[in-house]
């Protein structure tokens, strides 16, 4: 199950689903007085339908990861979440659901490591522990991207 995982991602289940569904209908078609070819014809058009879903879907939601930053919008923002800070730095617009397999993840990480380290400044922490949500400011993030080299849109506009 791993490397289909691996290759189909997320949309896996609906796979098995789609699978599935195709097997019993074809076990009861074949077992019944039912139309067969009717019926398989009908579980076909749905597997099509249902991939050419999952497949926009997916488009949508790398769209949505890649969606170039509106600097005007940002350019004037002094605190954010880390979150929010780690998009930026990518220059994308930002998005909550930030996991180890969107293209914010290294940023995030790398931003709160130096939030630990004190190389940025953390203004507020809803925890004990610095975390995706803790407040940061503007300017120690523009600090911090000149000290490690990169220039986001959002910070040396």
């Amino acid at each position: 199950m791993g490397k289909l995982k691996e290759k189909f991602g997320e949309h896996i289940i609906g796979l098995v689903f789609v699978v599935a569904a195709n097997l019993i209908t074809a076990a009861l078609s074949a077992m019944s007085k039912w139309d067969a070819p009717i019926i398989f014809l009908a579980m076909l058009a749905a597997t099509f339908l249902t991939l050419g879903i999952l497949y926009v879907w997916d488009k949508l939601r790398y769209w949505r990861l890649k969606r170039p930053v509106n600097v005007n919008r940002w350019k004037h923002v002094e605190e954010m979440t880390i979150w929010q800070a780690a998009c930026l730095f990518d220059d994308v617009e930002p998005y909550r659901q930030i996991t180890d397999e969107t293209p914010c993840y290294a940023s995030l990480q790398m931003i709160k490591s130096a939030a630990n380290n004190g190389k940025i400044e953390v203004i507020k922490q809803p925890s004990s522990v610095i975390n995706m949500m803790a407040i940061v400011t503007a300017d120690s993030l523009r600090q911090y991207a000149e000290y490690i080299g990169i220039k986001p849109k959002v910070f040396f506009s």
